[in-house]
């Protein structure tokens, strides 16, 4: 019975060595997943930055309009400086050029936040002629 009692001993110790192993590399199979996802959680980001530069062509500097200041993309511009007399915006390459434009402009007094207003007049608003 001692002999039993021995083996039974032994083949936990074994099955408890085994468990142990099979922990071990459970634990660094997970250590290498999340290293593979941050890997390719940066290249996605990478991608989106470089896809974002190649959508993004040009910067504007918009120094007289609705809005004034920086922009990307010339939709955003239009509608700031459509109708405006002396609307200005300045297209650059990068986001830093039209950064400088837009802030020398601003140095110089020359950056101008301004609207146009139109007016439906009615017959009672016709100014009154001297012919008649």
């Amino acid at each position: 019975m001692a002999d039993s009692n021995q083996s039974l001993i032994d083949c936990i110790r074994d099955l408890r060595a085994a468990v142990e192993g099979i922990q071990a590399a459970v634990g660094s199979l997970h250590t290498k997943l999340d290293s593979q996802q941050q890997q390719r959680d940066l290249s996605e980001s990478a991608d989106s930055a470089l896809l974002d530069a190649a959508v993004i062509k040009h910067w504007y500097a918009v120094t007289v309009g609705r809005n004034p200041g920086v922009f990307c993309g010339p939709e955003s511009v239009q509608s700031n400086i459509y109708r405006i007399p002396g609307g200005y915006a300045k297209r650059c390459d990068t986001h830093e050029e039209a950064v400088a434009v837009f802030e020398t402009a601003l140095d110089a007094g020359l950056v101008e936040r301004t609207t146009y207003e139109v007016v439906t007049l009615s017959r009672a608003d016709r100014p009154r002629s001297t012919y008649n």
